[in-house]
């Protein structure tokens, strides 16, 4: 018994020796690395954040990964929702009128702000607005600036995220090297940068977690026949609600929307599929002006943003109705520019189409929506109510 207990003690001193050299080890690792990473563009491009436990900002770190490439997504199942008459209607009203045009929004301190940005000769400038006193609070250099507990992640370059701490102090920049950022959020102890897709069947999200780097949303749209047309057919739209992870083409090609649904992990799940419009069908080339003018464009269905809580799924989309136009004609093309909200109830798997009268719906705080005439830069507060 007592030889037992003295090798179970002599045991757990060798399991601490080897952890405080590992321990050593690693942070000699991070200082070589870091001294290369101004050279070496391996290391660059092995970025990781984490989080620390008494600070609101992330540090930075580099260490080897497995990059999970060239894995087949297989959704476990389609689910096709069936559409229903709207029960809802829109409730809420102005709130105030900012000047610029807009950028993003975002909460801090349970306060809302949008970025937004103003051209005077040829000047660019950007300004954040606090919409609860409706007045212009600071300028900044970032394009897009979201917000996580009580930091904020802000996109100056494409390729850049700063992590801020405070409000809009920058404390560290983290470059993401060859991959160009559209956004990012940030979800327990994960990152979700969504990509650029310069090139059909890029992943379009790449999740950065202290396991790894996991690439997701690999499928692709036909290919068009111009390189600005395949930009344009691989855009997607990204939102993280609750712990799924939401992601679809910007730009429907046909009638039915196809909604890809995965874990927090990056597990694909299933695909809402939802028909919206039996009418419309979205034009291939509409992008082409010798087509558009010799064709003439019915409808053109464009999804905007994709926002959510425990209970349904919103999905706000422009339909921008354009006349047919002939090629002789002096008139210029008639447009009618309609904003929708698609309103998916996860329990029941039913969805209805609602009409947005106050402009098109940019951003949710999990109760209330924020949106703006674009026309007149009125920023309305509303939200869904049952009639």
């Amino acid at each position: 018994m007592v030889l037992k207990r003295v090798l179970a003690v002599l045991l757990f001193f060798f399991l601490v020796l080897a952890d405080v050299r590992s321990l050593f080890h690693y942070f000699a690792l991070q200082d070589n690395v870091i001294k290369n990473s101004k050279t070496s563009i391996k290391y660059r491009t092995m970025i990781w954040l984490r989080v620390k436990t008494l600070s609101d900002f992330f540090e930075e770190y580099r260490k080897k990964q497995e990059v999970l490439t060239g894995v087949k997504e297989k959704f476990s199942r389609h689910v096709l929702l069936e559409k229903k008459e709207a029960d809802l209607k829109i409730q809420g009203g102005r709130l105030c009128k900012i000047e610029g045009e807009i950028g993003t929004f975002f909460m801090h301190n349970k306060n809302i702000y949008v970025v937004i940005k103003e051209v005077k000769n040829f000047t660019l400038s950007r300004y954040i607005y606090d919409l609860s006193k409706c007045k212009r609070t600071s300028t900044t250099e970032f394009k897009y600036i979201s917000s996580f507990s009580n930091g904020l992640l802000g996109i100056r370059k494409s390729n850049t995220v700063s992590l801020l701490h405070g409000f809009l102090k920058t404390s560290k920049e983290i470059d993401m090297g060859d991959i160009l950022v559209k956004n990012v959020f940030k979800y327990g102890d994960k990152l979700y940068i969504h990509r650029e897709r310069l090139i059909p069947g890029i992943p379009a999200v790449q999740i950065r977690a202290p396991g790894g780097i996991k690439e997701i949303f690999k499928d692709s749209r036909p290919s068009t026949e111009s390189y600005e047309g395949d930009l344009l057919m691989e855009d997607t739209v990204f939102q993280i609600v609750s712990d799924r992870i939401y992601i679809t083409f910007v730009y429907p090609l046909t009638e039915k929307l196809s909604i890809y649904e995965y874990s927090s992990k990056g597990e694909a799940l299933k695909v809402l599929n939802l028909v919206f419009a039996n009418r419309y069908k979205f034009p291939e080339h509409w992008i082409d002006n010798q087509k558009i003018l010799a064709r003439g464009v019915g409808t053109i269905y464009a999804v905007t943003g994709i926002f959510g809580d425990e209970q349904k799924l919103y999905i706000s989309m422009e339909r921008n109705a354009i006349e047919p136009l002939e090629r002789d004609a002096k008139e210029p093309v008639k447009e009618r520019l309609e904003h929708l909200m698609l309103v998916l109830d996860m329990k029941s798997r039913s969805f209805s189409a609602i009409n947005i009268p106050c402009g098109l719906p940019v951003f949710y705080d999990g109760k209330n929506f924020h949106s703006v005439y674009l026309s007149s830069n009125e920023v309305y507060k509303w939200r869904l109510v049952r009639r």
